[in-house]
């Protein structure tokens, strides 16, 4: 089966944290109502903590993970998708030994606009 090349959607070049995460932006353009992202907490690492305006939506696809949600510890494991409202503080820690992958969705919420 031939796919056609402009189907595909190219992240842009890594960014590398400070606090072990490293985060590539999707390449979207209006044709989208939200915006993406895909990043790998290694082991011992953790996102920096996040609040913004914008709803945003996390799922696990490898590893496990500490999520701190307004400063509740909630377990994350590959398959869990959880969503954060507008305005809401948001982090990951992963104490285990394997790198943590997350894909990132987010959107203006229509409610808050």
């Amino acid at each position: 089966m031939k796919i056609a090349t402009d189907v595909r959607v190219p992240y842009d070049e890594p960014e590398i944290e400070d606090s072990g995460m490293r985060l590539e932006l999707l390449q979207v353009d209006s044709r989208f109502p939200f915006e993406s992202s895909r990043f790998v907490v290694e082991p011992g690492g953790c996102s920096p903590p996040d609040v913004h305006s914008v709803a945003e939506m996390w799922i696990i696809i490898q590893g496990t993970g500490e999520l701190l949600y307004d400063q509740e510890s909630i377990a994350l494991n590959a398959g869990d998708a959880v969503y954060f409202q507008p305005l809401h503080t948001h982090q990951i820690k992963n104490h285990s030994s394997e790198p943590l992958r997350v894909i990132s969705f987010w959107w203006q919420d229509k409610c808050l606009t």
